[in-house]
């Protein structure tokens, strides 16, 4: 079996390096595309490049198998889903598997996801819980649009000569002729992380320079949700984490943070070791004394506007659910905090 993965990538240090080392010994090839779309210009030298040292990186990387090629033009991409694209004309694997510079695998999972496709030929698609972590190693994302399975990320496809991306967001194929691509066998993140512990660790929402970057893309994306406020959701919400209800971009449901048990995959403990990295020592405290109280709270409160929302309970009952879970305001975080709660009062209201 052989096993195309599929990199987009800008600015990708201080991951890019390891992402390569990781996926080497399981690639048929890398198919890296390098280059910025035109909403991140902010970010990008003049011709579309990353401002680090990626691509170097990429070029200077040991390649002694040529697994590795790189796609680049001078320029800016129109959006993602081209540059999903550009590896999807050169792919030539059985597989294509689309990974991210910061999302990564435990070696292990990886060669567990090639055994079951290698056994079970029929499946054509493949999705992965995601654990999402958050200015910290140790901390990860609750909640928020992760209340709706958007914790599951389509990752692999099985691969054909004319088959391309219709989005990359979210992760959908066309045909031949251009029509989305019907999928007859699909396997489910759930089924993975269940039966077999795999997930992919997301390191989108540690390092600054990366949040900062993502967050003014997003603010241009017209999604709506709290996202048009990107900028001054990273400083205000990540930054001086004023708000331990609004941990992610999205402003609702609540979302939260909670401790991660477990351990990373080895290259990352190779790259922190490394890079010489620092816990952010507000956090790690955060996450062994009041992490509980607001976590509670905010799963709480989006269970109860979940039922009310599919009409498992009725509005009313629902709101006053919702207000016996507002904190004594002792603090601005819980006053922050209720703020969350109380837009989640009122959206309840309004189903």
């Amino acid at each position: 079996m052989k096993i195309s993965f599929g990199i987009i990538v800008h600015n990708g240090e201080p991951f890019i390096k390891y992402q390569i080392e990781n996926l080497y010994p399981f690639a048929h090839e890398i198919l890296i595309v390098e280059g910025a779309v035109e909403k991140f210009k902010h970010a990008s030298t003049p011709e579309g490049h990353s401002k680090d040292d990626t691509l170097e990186v990429i070029k200077n990387f040991p390649d002694p198998s040529s697994k590795i090629k790189l796609i680049t033009r001078e320029g800016f991409w129109p959006e993602k889903t081209e540059m999903s694209n550009a590896y999807m004309d050169a792919c030539s694997g059985d597989y294509i598997w689309q990974i991210d510079v910061d999302e990564f695998y435990r070696k292990e999972d990886i060669q567990k996801i090639i055994s079951i496709l290698s056994e079970n030929p029929e499946i054509e698609q493949v999705s992965i819980k995601t654990l999402n972590f958050w200015r910290s190693f140790q901390a990860i994302m609750q909640g928020a649009s992760y209340a709706y399975g958007a914790d599951e990320f389509i990752r692999i496809f099985k691969f054909r000569r004319g088959l391309r991306y219709l989005t990359h967001r979210p992760p959908t194929l066309m045909d031949e002729n251009g029509k989305e691509l019907k999928i007859k066998k699909s396997l489910n993140a759930k089924e993975l992380f269940t039966n077999h512990g795999i997930a992919m660790y997301h390191y989108s929402y540690v390092f600054p320079e990366g949040v900062k970057s993502k967050s003014s893309y997003y603010a241009q994306m017209g999604w709506g949700k709290g996202c048009e406020d990107g900028l001054k959701w990273a400083e205000d919400c990540w930054e001086k984490f004023q708000n331990p209800l609004r941990i992610h971009l999205i402003d609702f449901p609540p979302s939260w943070i909670v401790p991660f048990v477990g351990r990373h995959p080895e290259i990352i403990e190779e790259m922190l070791k490394e890079i010489d990295f620092r816990e952010d020592s507000f956090i790690l405290n955060f996450l062994k004394s009041d992490w509980k109280k607001y976590a509670e709270a905010g799963e709480r409160a989006t269970s109860i506007y979940l039922k009310a929302e599919s009409r498992e309970i009725g509005k009313l009952k629902a709101a006053v659910s919702i207000l016996k879970l507002l904190m004594p305001p002792k603090d601005l975080m819980s006053i922050r905090a209720n703020k969350s709660i109380f837009k989640t009062l009122k959206r309840s209201l309004a189903i």
